[in-house]
């Protein structure tokens, strides 16, 4: 997690052990019955919606407020079962690929529609195609 800055940072789940920078906070699990894609989406649903911000400290209102890691960890979350972690992770994975692919889909076809338009232009500016009597 990044603790310094919560206009600009975030929070997520590394596969990885070793040194980070002192603006990032590292937590571990408390349990084995965590699931950690759960929590990881917990804690970016309580990044995102800006939960944070009322529990940091700073000069200012929108930039770098920090969240200190005594504070972080005195955050009371729920708990469900582990196999129903399982089940909410999945779900969001599962709704997060779709929405994924949508965009991806909806990139390419900005993309196409870009060359299009960048290729009328080159035809109208080289005069190979006449539109001067084209109605607007």
């Amino acid at each position: 997690m990044n603790h310094m800055d919560l206009l600009t940072g975030w929070v997520d789940l590394s596969t990885l052990f070793g040194v980070t920078s002192p603006d990032y906070r590292v937590f571990r699990r408390i349990s084995e019955k965590v699931n950690n894609d759960y929590y990881r989406y917990v804690f970016q649903s309580l990044y995102f919606n800006k939960v944070y911000y009322g529990l940091a400290k700073g000069v200012a209102e929108m930039g770098r407020k920090r969240l200190q890691a005594p504070v972080f960890k005195d955050v009371r979350l729920p708990f469900p079962p582990s196999e129903e972690q399982k089940v909410i992770a999945d779900y969001i994975d599962q709704k997060c690929t779709a929405i994924n692919h949508l965009i991806a889909k909806k990139q390419e076809t900005i993309s196409k529609w870009e060359e299009y338009k960048k290729s009328l232009i080159y035809y109208a500016v080289t005069g190979k195609i006449d539109c001067r009597n084209e109605v607007l």
